[in-house]
Formats: structure tokens, C-alpha cells, sequence
């Protein structure tokens, strides 16, 4: 049985997102990482003067602690028991994907419009976007959805299930190089000048 657990956590993670989604209640990985790169940036900011050489340790240290802190995690958790491992595996892995909060929420965009509720669909796709939606018509907000939709899907589960071949870890190193806002912030880090400068 224990040899078959490694092959179940796929499955299961998607079961457990299918059944419970993201509810803000759960203490979440994804949100820790955010919280790390508000701190580390100014950090090495402060630490290192050349900029381009302060964002690269700035994208490395958080990419590379990522990977390394979910590898011993994980493999602590293999060692402790196998049935430990499947679990933690399981739920970093749930923590990576988002295809029910994604159905949830363009469903609920598309009975507002379908209600004739334009600012209250704005407003929920304001949510999900990462643009300026105040002028947005009933069609525009549509589109904005489908849109994020189609690419949250790559980003919410289809690129789990790629990066799952070469370990759980990296599918949260993946996850927190992906995130919306947190890509800039390490290309602005990367690439452009303080902005008191």
C-alpha cells in the first residue's frame, strides 16, 4: 500500500480542491510567500547597492528557499511515515491549484451579468484581474473574465500537473515564481531602478 501512496497524491489533491476550493480560513502557503517577498525586497535592497545584483539574490534566495524548505518537508515527511508524506504531498499540492475557486468565481460572475448587475460583476471581477476594470461595460467584463480564467488555468492546474514530474517541491518554487504581482516585483527587482532614484 505504501508503495501505491506516491501515485494517490494527484488524485487526492484534486479531490480535496474539488470538494473544498480555497477558503480564506486555511492558513495558506501562497500567502506566506507573498508576505516573504514584501519583507526580503526592501531587504536586499537595503543590504546590496547594485541593483541588478540585489535582484537576482532577491529572486534566488526566495526561489531556491522555497524548493529547498518544501524538499526537506516533504522528505521528512516520506521518512517520518508514508502516510505523512501523502498527506503533506497532497495538501501542497491542493494549496497549487484553484480550479474550483476559478469555476466559483466566473459563475458568479456570469449570474450578475445575466441579472443585469454590471457594477456588482465589476466589482467581483475586480477581484480576479490584475487591471482597471472602472470602465468596463457588461461585455468587457465578460471577456476579462474568460480571459483570466483561460490563463489562471495554466497557471491553477495545468502547470501543477507539469511540474509534478520533477517533485512536489518544485511545483511551489513554480508557484511562487508564477504568482501575479509577485513576477513583476521580481522583474522589477531584476531590471529596473529603485523608484526613488
Amino acid at each position: 500500500m505504501a508503495d501505491l501512496l506516491p501515485w494517490l497524491t494527484l488524485p487526492a489533491a484534486f479531490l480535496l480542491d474539488a470538494l473544498v476550493g480555497d477558503p480564506p480560513s486555511l492558513p495558506h502557503p501562497i500567502r506566506w510567500m507573498g508576505r516573504a517577498i514584501e519583507h526580503s525586497e526592501p531587504f536586499w535592497r537595503r543590504t546590496v547597492t547594485n541593483e541588478r545584483t540585489a535582484g537576482l539574490l532577491f529572486a534566488a534566495s526566495l526561489i531556491l528557499g522555497c524548493w529547498l524548505v518544501a524538499l526537506l518537508v516533504t522528505g521528512l515527511a516520506w521518512k517520518v511515515y508514508p502516510l505523512f508524506g501523502f498527506v503533506v504531498e497532497t495538501v501542497l499540492l491542493f494549496y497549487c491549484l484553484s480550479a474550483k475557486s476559478l469555476r466559483q468565481a466566473a459563475l458568479e460572475i456570469d449570474r450578475l451579468l445575466a441579472a443585469g448587475e454590471v457594477d456588482r460583476a465589476r466589482a467581483r471581477v475586480r477581484m480576479i484581474v490584475g487591471r482597471d476594470v472602472d470602465r468596463y461595460g457588461a461585455d468587457d467584463i465578460a471577456r476579462a473574465t474568460v480571459e483570466t480564467v483561460a490563463e489562471n488555468t495554466v497557471d491553477g492546474v495545468l502547470s501543477p500537473l507539469l511540474w509534478v514530474w520533477l517533485g512536489y517541491a518544485m511545483i511551489l518554487a513554480w508557484k511562487l515564481v508564477s504568482l501575479h504581482g509577485n513576477l513583476d516585483r521580481v522583474q522589477r527587482a531584476l531590471l529596473l531602478p529603485r523608484k526613488d532614484e
